[in-house]
């Protein structure tokens, strides 16, 4: 009897710790690094006084928020694999959102780029509509809308992984003052943002003539400054 009371006995709690791990969440670890595409040399130095990015998770319905730490890491803990959403908020900069779908045990990570989008590393754009022989009229509408894949900003480390990228802010709408003349603060970084320019058709009141932009495209980089030309043809 004693014999049958231990393997019994045993067997139940062997039953009981198998079933109490079972019942148990499996969670990960996850981090997201920001990388800020930035010609200048100082900002790949460490942040000292705080002025981070705010990184903010929607894991499954469960939101998560942590600030970077001084090299630019943001390190969340036990949370649970999934679809989840990550929205970085960081002053100065585009914000990007991305969707990763993290599905390993193990740690996991996500590096990102941010682009400048204010400030001294932001790209500087001016320019002038021209059309020959034809005063160009004022408040044109001019459309600056990138023409890259955003998608390569974000790089991430193990199983799953990124499904779609959106960078807030990229496209601007501008309008021209006296004489056809523009100008644009655009987000840009150290490798160039490819843009196309576009701005809207006219006629002519005085001869009633139509007259077409023709689009041009330019690459800009952060903390420089460009000039372009926008020429008007008759289609």
């Amino acid at each position: 009897m004693k014999k049958i009371f231990y393997i019994l006995s045993i067997a139940l709690l062997f039953g009981s710790c198998t079933e109490e791990n079972l019942d148990e969440p499996i969670t990960t670890n996850y981090t997201v690094s920001i990388i800020r595409e930035c010609l200048a040399a100082d900002e790949l130095t460490p942040i000292i006084n705080g002025e981070g990015a705010t990184i903010t998770l929607n894991n499954s319905g469960t939101v998560y928020q942590q600030h970077t730490d001084s090299l630019l890491n943001a390190r969340f803990v036990d949370i649970k694999p999934g679809t989840t959403t990550v929205t970085i908020d960081y002053e100065g900069f585009s914000q990007t959102k991305y969707v990763v779908n993290i599905i390993d045990k193990e740690s996991q990570s996500t590096s990102v780029s941010m682009i400048p989008s204010s400030g001294q590393y932001a790209a500087e754009l001016s320019g002038v509509l021209s059309a020959a022989g034809i005063t160009i009229p004022q408040d044109i509408n001019i459309i600056i809308t990138p023409r890259d894949t955003v998608k390569n900003l974000v790089k991430h480390n193990g199983k799953g992984g990124v499904s779609s990228v959106y960078v807030e802010n990229l496209t601007r709408k501008v309008i021209a003052t006296q004489n056809g003349k523009f100008t644009a603060t655009m987000p840009a970084t150290s490798a160039g943002i490819s843009y196309t320019i576009v701005a809207d058709d006219f006629i002519d009141p005085d001869t009633e003539t139509m007259f077409k932009c023709e689009s041009q495209d330019i690459t800009l980089y952060s903390g420089k400054k460009s000039v372009v030309q926008i020429k008007y043809v008759q289609p």
